[in-house]
Order: C-alpha cells, then structure tokens, then sequence
C-alpha cells in the first residue's frame, strides 16, 4: 500500500500477518489517495496482480468532553485528552475559550481564560454560570468545535480570629482578624461587635462596640465573659 501526494509516494508500514492475508485490511493514517497492489502467486509459481486506486476523504477531529460537576469558585477546572483525530499523521490545533456567563446576551459575557494547548485549565474566581469551547482543526482543513456549560457555586469567606484573651478590666483591648476568599474578585462586607459581658444563662450580652472592618480597640469593659 503507498500514498499518492502530488506524485510523491509513501509506502505505508503493514504487518506480515496483513500483507499474507486474503481477507485484507489496513488503517489510513491521513487523507489521499492510496494505491493497493494484490500479488498472488501460486504453488507452481505462476502470478497475478491487480492495482486498486482509493480516495479516503478527511475527518475533523472528535471529541469526548463532559461539564464539570460539584465546581466552587476558586477550585481549578481541567479538561485533559478531549480531543482525538482519526488521521494518525494529522497535525491538530487547539483553540479554548473560558466565558462567564453574565447575563441573557454575549455583550455582557466576560471571556475568563483562552489556550492552545492539547490540554486546559483555569480557576474561575467568581460563581455564577461558565462555558468552555473548544475549536480543533488538522492540517487538512478539518475543524470542530463544541461547548459545555456549567455552575460555580460560591464560598463563604473563611476568618482567622485571635485566641481567647485575657486582660485587665478597663484595659485596652485590640483586636485584629484576617480574611480570605476563594472568590478573589468577591466585595466584602467587614464588620467587628464586641458583646458582653456574658449573662450567667444562655445569650452573649448586650453589644457595647461595633466598627467597620475586622479590627477594633476599645477599654473599659467591667469583668466578664465578652
């Protein structure tokens, strides 16, 4: 077997059991044109041929993609071997695109992460609604393209607060706290109350300080639990 290219051939690579069997068959590695020769000799070593001329036409490459499922904001979202192109010998271009979804109309859809690798990732920073498109094209004109669309679900902000402390009573108290978000471009309300001192039953007492923001100073407080 040999591909023809512009009077060019290229033999194609066939396994002893193939080339010996009656029943023939073989797998073309790109588009074209393939010219099959049958010999057959027999026993009293007399032998026939025959040539056979046959065009195989391109396939766009295929794809085997699902939506991502269970996505929090700030969680990394990959997509690995998508893509498979029939044409063993066909050269393969990739072109991702990541979107959130803002709203009924693409004017207000945000373009989050693009790439041109085989493989692709991102880390959405917000939730909300996403889609991934994935565009593939060989070197033969043979292009495909696909979309999934999926849900990022939000996460609340996860504090850091000091240890119990214990001072004086009308001392100076500060306090200070740190945040993080696994949604980085979320706005954060902050805010700080100090309640006390604590009842002997249930509840946290009345509240005697509240600020902005996740650090406060204020002094005195008469002894208890705050």
């Amino acid at each position: 077997v040999v591909r023809v290219d512009g009077g060019v051939t290229t033999e194609i690579p066939l396994a002893d059991a193939d080339r010996t069997n009656p029943a023939f068959r073989f797998v073309p590695p790109d588009e074209g044109t393939y010219r099959i020769t049958l010999t057959v000799t027999d026993d009293d070593g007399g032998v026939g041929s025959d040539v056979l001329g046959v065009n195989i036409a391109n396939v766009a490459p295929l794809f085997t993609i699902a939506a991502p499922a269970n996505v929090k904001e700030g969680d990394l979202v990959s997509f690995k071997n998508v893509v498979r192109d029939p044409g063993a010998n066909d050269v393969v271009t990739y072109q991702w695109q990541a979107t959130q979804l803002n709203g009924a109309g693409t004017a207000d859809d945000v373009i989050v992460a693009t790439g041109t690798s085989p493989d692709f990732a991102f880390t959405p920073a917000q939730d909300g609604s996403y889609s991934v498109r994935i565009i593939a094209r060989d070197d033969d004109n043979g292009q495909r393209s696909t979309q999934v669309t999926f849900a990022v679900a939000n996460v609340g902000p996860v504090l850091t607060v000091p240890a119990a402390l214990a001072v004086g009573e009308g001392s100076v108290v500060d306090l200070s706290a740190t945040v993080l978000d696994p949604g980085v471009v979320d706005t954060l309300v902050l805010s700080t109350k100090v309640e006390g001192p604590k009842p002997a039953g249930a509840g946290n007492g009345p509240t005697i300080f509240s600020a902005a923001g996740l650090s406060a100073s204020f002094q005195g407080m008469a002894e208890g639990v705050y």
